[in-house]
């Protein structure tokens, strides 16, 4: 057996394991939950304005690390303001409670009364998201997604 057909078949072996990986490493997080979010404190006076939120996370695959996680809420196309939140580790195989701190800048040309009318009309049907995050998992396998035109009331349900 010659040298070439030796490496090879460590060539084909090592890209059979590699799309195997790829393939069932992040499978299951697609059915995590989120069970549970509320609002614990809420800092419109300090700057940037900062939210910090409890959620009950149900992730029944392996660990989890959510990075640059960022985006903004519209009122029909015009946006209203940016967010941006520190990163997630959300422990495997369990039901975990989280806070996140969400950092809260004003997008350009919208000011401070402006989003108190649409917040006071306290109608979500308006109002959509647009969110990007990484997930990386324990194998350190990253995947950048995305979540395009949300409709809070949605959220409702």
């Amino acid at each position: 057996m010659y040298l070439w057909d030796v490496k090879k078949y460590i060539g084909i072996i090592v890209t059979a394991l590699a799309a195997l990986l790829c393939c069932s490493s992040c499978n299951p997080y697609r059915k995590m939950e989120v069970r549970d979010i509320a609002l614990k404190e809420v800092n419109l006076f300090a700057n940037p304005a900062t939210i910090a939120v409890d959620m009950t996370v149900y992730n029944p695959s392996r660990e989890l690390e959510i990075t640059e996680i960022q985006g903004s809420v519209k009122n029909g196309e015009k946006k209203l303001v940016h967010f941006v939140t520190d990163t997630l580790v959300i422990p495997k195989r369990c039901e975990s409670h989280l806070q996140a701190r969400v950092q809260v800048f004003l997008a350009d040309g919208v000011g401070v009364f402006q989003l108190l009318r649409v917040l006071q009309a306290q109608d979500l049907s308006t109002l959509s998201a647009d969110a990007s995050a990484t997930v990386k998992d324990c194998l350190g396998i990253r995947r950048r997604k995305e979540i395009v035109n949300f409709k809070l009331s949605e959220l409702e349900k």
